[in-house]
Order: structure tokens, then sequence, then C-alpha cells
């Protein structure tokens, strides 16, 4: 109504100021500290993730220790095996004793093997395929050739030139599984592959030693491309089963009296080369076949001795025996370079490394410092602090605007009342006054004396008020006795200002209201006060009557009790004035409002009515509104108060 003051506005500017510098500040400590914080948290993640790799990488040296030296006693044992050892088990043909009789077949010499030994096998060059482990096939009734008597599992004969001279039971299923592997290993390799194979093996394994990344074998003397040498040795020519060019093995040895397959010469130079590892695809097989070979010359012939790794019985060795450090792992092939470059995971002894689940990255573990504990905190004390300022802003803006509505207010309404006094007075000290018109200057000064008292009273009133100085005395009072104290203070209110009061309370004549009665009566009062101030006017015509007459009535207050609910009763106090316009609904109860209308009286006032009786209304628990009246001229205050029970008077 009045406008922005500069004290004001510089409050409202200092305000916004306060809260840009306190929101630019806790922005930019909140980056700072949340940085820092993530930056704490990464190098913690780091740090974890380097103990956890250090953690992997000591328990694979254990594992990787625990392996190698369960596989290196079998690999040694392996590699002092006699050459003789890989002699086939017995053989079927007719040996005679000296007294006629018939030898049985000769027990094996290969003694306990490894598990994870899938087979051992000897190849000649002449292209014959035995094992220790299995026996020496019989060829069947006609058949003059041994290069003819070698047949597939499908019953296809295998290329000229290379024959398994063994047989297996069909009972017993992993001598069957043993004869099909040896019989794969003939269809696909020669003694020519294997020592093209074992050179390139050794080529390599020496390339690795020079570049220091192997882990190399031990001791020996090189001897050429084929590894090196374990040992040599003079002996008894040993065993060797080779397919011969007569028309039988039976003729052979009653022609002669001597084994076809054993030459009898006094002595023999045997030399043992070192075993190498050797991957051997085969067909039918997803995962390369791992293989232990070494070459043996026995004199000026040439054999190749070795066995078969079983990998998938290596790999449940394996993890019986770190089972306490892995719940899982697994072996994989190790020969390319790429696998080199980690010795970590690759075991020594074989061109093999253990595969365990990969952790992953280790994530940054949850927040649980007190970092953004810390900055919520700091936001919510920071909002908080705000508000409070923002409320005490708003509320000393508020009281600048009241003071300066006041200071308006009561010196508008002071200025007529004194300039009245002013002029009568010294009108009537001057003698200007004739002595017919002294008693009417008298009775002006009397009533402009007692409207200054009671804008005083007013303004002391809302004082006391809002210092809560006035305190209600709460009990049951009777409807008929408030609305009889109502006529007999303020029916001559209105009679003077031509305006009539009716009071309609028989709908509630008999209840009781539960409130401070003075304080009821002061609010009622005032709305009437208020009606007579605002609502007073010319009469109003009726209705014409019977005879077409019109006749005019004076403007009315209307004092309404309604019929208690719920507890509560309401009082309502309705005038057929002007009313009141929406624009001003909005701050009817405020302090000072007079509204935008400019709808005064003669009487004036300072604009604390209603604020008064709004606040005497909590006193009370009551609440007073301003209620619309749908096709009803002027304006209706409804106080709704709680019920007190029936009356007794």
């Amino acid at each position: 109504m009045f406008g922005k003051t500069r004290t004001v506005r510089l409050a409202i500017v200092g305000f916004a100021t306060v809260t840009v510098l306190v929101l630019s500040g806790l922005t930019w400590a909140t980056v700072v500290s949340l940085r820092l914080e993530r930056a704490t948290r990464k190098t913690h993640a780091n740090q974890r993730q380097a103990e956890a790799k250090k953690d992997l990488h000591n328990r694979l040296e254990i594992a990787r220790l625990r392996v190698d030296r369960e596989v290196l006693q079998v690999l040694n044992s392996e590699a002092s095996r006699a050459y003789d050892e890989y002699e086939p088990r017995g053989n079927h043909l007719e040996a005679h004793t000296e007294n006629g009789t018939t030898a049985e077949d000769t027990p094996p010499r290969m003694g306990n093997t490894a598990s994870w030994i899938a087979l051992h096998f000897q190849v000649t060059e002449e292209l014959c395929w035995t094992s220790p482990q299995l026996a020496l096939a019989k060829p069947p009734v006609g058949e003059t050739h041994l290069l003819h008597v070698a047949v597939a599992k499908d019953g296809s004969r295998f290329p000229t030139g290379r024959i398994t001279c063994v047989e297996a039971d069909d009972s017993d299923p992993l001598a069957v599984e043993r004869k099909d592997l040896l019989d794969q290993l003939a269809l696909e390799y020669t003694p020519e592959l294997f020592a093209e194979r074992i050179a390139t093996a050794w080529n390599a394994s020496t390339s690795e030693l020079a570049g220091g990344t192997g882990q190399g074998r031990v001791g020996g003397v090189c001897d050429g491309a084929y590894g090196r040498l374990s040992h040599v040795v003079r002996l008894q020519r040993p065993f060797l089963p080779r397919p011969l060019e007569c028309e039988s093995r039976r003729q052979v040895l009653k022609a002669t009296g001597r084994h076809p397959l054993v030459h009898v010469e006094d002595t023999v130079e045997v030399r043992v080369n070192e075993m190498v590892p050797i991957i051997l695809p085969l067909p039918g097989h997803t995962i390369p076949t791992l293989a232990f070979i070494r070459r043996v010359d026995i004199g000026n012939e040439r054999v190749f001795q070795g066995f078969i790794v079983d990998l998938a019985q290596l790999a449940d060795v394996v993890r019986h025996q770190v089972r306490d450090l892995f719940e899982q792992v697994e072996l994989e092939l190790a020969l390319d370079a790429e696998h080199f470059d980690k010795p970590s995971t690759r075991l020594v002894a074989l061109p093999l490394r253990l595969v365990v689940p990969h952790s992953g990255t280790i994530s940054l573990p949850p927040n649980t410092s007190s970092v953004r504990a810390t900055v919520i905190f700091a936001w919510g004390i920071a909002a908080i602090a705000l508000v409070a300022i923002g409320l005490g802003v708003k509320r000393l803006v508020s009281l600048a605007e009241r003071r300066r509505e006041f200071t308006y207010a009561v010196t508008h309404e002071l200025r007529t009342p004194l300039t009245t006094f002013q002029l009568y007075t010294d009108l009537l000290s001057a003698g200007l006054v004739p002595k017919e018109k002294k008693a009417f200057y008298l009775d002006t000064l009397n009533r402009e004396s007692r409207r200054l008292a009671g804008l005083v009273s007013e303004v002391l009133e809302f004082s006391r008020v809002e210092s809560d100085a006035v305190h209600a005395q709460m009990r049951n009072h009777p409807v008929s006795a408030l609305t009889d104290a109502v006529r007999e203070r303020y029916e001559a209110r209105c009679k003077a200002v031509s305006m009539s009061l009716c009071i309609d309370a028989d709908e509630a004549d008999e209840q009781a209201l539960y409130t401070d009665p003075q304080i009821a009566l002061q609010i009622i009062g005032t709305l009437i006060d208020n009606a007579c101030k605002y609502a007073a006017g010319p009469s109003h015509p009726t209705p014409p009557d019977e005879q077409g007459e019109e006749a005019r009535v004076p403007s009315t207050i209307q004092l309404r009790v309604l019929e208690p609910r719920g507890g509560k009763l309401a009082i309502e106090v309705a005038d057929d004035g002007p009313g009141i316009p929406l624009v001003d609904r909005r701050d009817l109860f405020k302090p000072f409002h007079r509204g935008s209308g400019r709808i005064t009286s003669p009487a004036g006032g300072v604009g604390l009515g209603l604020a008064l009786a709004k606040r005497w209304s909590r006193l009370i628990h009551a609440n007073l509104e301003l209620v619309d009246q749908p096709g009803e001229r002027g304006a209706c205050f409804r106080l709704t108060l709680p019920a007190g029970g029936r009356s007794s008077c």
C-alpha cells in the first residue's frame, strides 16, 4: 500500500547477498570435500587392488610350488625309468622249453605309475607301436605279415607301414581306451615326426633359457637336436618288436630255435636322451594331447619312448593339492610366448599354467566416511540458518511496514480531531462563538475526545494482544445472555447511524458456549461497529405490496446464532451494505488494512478492528472468517466457538 522503504530494500538485498555467499561457499566446500573423499576412496581401492594382486600372486606361487613338487617326483621317476621297462607285456608266441612245455606270457615290467599318465608307448623305426601296459598282438590264422593285421577300432585298416603290435581285452575298458589312444598315435605320427617335434621343442626351450624367462631343465650334455643326453650304458641288446618278412613267426622259431624278435649279441651301447614335452594334436580331441617323449639309440637302431598325460586327471590332482588356496583351478597349455611371459602361473615341470577365476577390478568401497555426512549436515544447518534468517528478515520487513502503516494511520486519524480541537478551542477562547452555538461546539469536542480515547484504547489493546498480555477466562456461558448483552450495548449504536439490529437466536437460544464472554462480546461488537461504519446508508425499498406501493426500510445488521454441529456453535454477523471487494479479502485480517477502495466513514479508523477480532478469536479457541452469501448483498462474518452444552437458565 505504502511502497517499499529504503530500509526494506536494503534488508532484502542484504539477505540475498548473504544467501548467495553462503551457498557459494558451501558449494565450493562440498565440491572440494567430495573430490578429496573420492580420491581417498580411490586410493584405498587401489591399495586393496594391489594387496589382492599380491595375495593372489603369493597363493599362486605356493600352489605352483606344491604342484611342481608333486609333478617333478613323477617326472623324475619317469625320466630315470630304464629303457627296457617299455617292453610290451608278454607275447603270444609259443616259446618251447627244454621239457617241451609252452612258456606263459611274461609279466609286465612297468611298475606303478601316476594316475594322470594315460599311456606309456614305444615306437621303432619299423613303425611298430607297443605299450608296456598292453600285451603283444597275436596275428590271425592265415596272416603272414604283421603289417597286415593292424586294424582300427571301426574295422578299417591302418595305412600301410604303421601298425600297433598290441591287443586289448574287450572286458577291460582301460585297456581298450589305451589301445584306441595308441591306434590314434600310430595313424598320425612317425618316428621322423617325433624327431622333428623334439628338435623344435628343444630349440624353443634353449631359446627360452637364453632369454632368461624360462625355468630350464636339470643337468646333462647336449646331444644335437634331440635334447640332452641322459645316460649311456652297454647292455645286452633289448627286446625290440618288429615286423618280419617271413611266412610266420612259428616257422622262424622251429627253424632256428631262436625268438624271431630277439637278436642275441654280446653287448650294445644304449644312449637314453632326456624326456621332452611335445604337443600332439589328435583327431577327435578338442584339446591337444600333451606327451613326454625321449629318443633311445640302441646300437645302430633308434626307438622313441614316452607317455601321454591325462590333463583332466592331472587337473583333479592339482585341485586336491591347492584346495585350501583356491576353490576353483584349471590347467591350460602354455607353450606360446604370451604364457611364457607369465612365470607366476606357469609350472616348472610341465608346459602348463594355473588358471584361477578372475576376481575383477575392485570397485570403490561404499562411502562409510564422515565426509558426506558432514557435508549433508552442513547443508542442513545452512538451510535452517538461511530459513531462520529469511523469516527474521521477513518479520523485520513486516514490522517496518506495519510501523509505517501505523504511523500513517495514527497520524491521519489524529490529524482530524486535533484540527477540530485546535479550531474549536481557539474560537471558544476568543469569544467568537455565539451563546446559542456553544453547546454544539462543546458536544463536538466531547465526541472527538471520545474518538481519540477509542483510538488510543484500540492501539493499546492490539499491543497487549501482540505481546500475549491478554489471557482468556474460559467458562460455560448461555447464548441468550450473550445476545442480550449485544442488544443492550449495540442497538443504540445501530440506531445512531439509521440501521436496525436484528438478532435471530431461536435455534440455539437454550445452548451454552464454552468461551470468555467478555472477549466474545468484544469480537461481535467489533463486527457490528464495522458494519455501522461501512454499511450504513439510506433505506432500501421493499417489494410492492398488493396496492403496488413500495415502503422503504432502514439498513439492517443481522446477528444469527446457528444450530450447533460437531460440538461447535456458529454466530454470524451480516449486513446489507456494499460488501467487501475480492481484492481486499486476502489482507482483510492484517493490522492497519483499510481496503484498497478507501471504504471509509467519517468516523475513520486505523484498520485494527478486524485484526484485533481475529487475534481475540484465537485466544478463546474460536475461528473468525468471512463467508459468502449467494444472492445477498453486504458482508457476512462467521464466528465459530466451542459449544458448552445446554444452558440451565
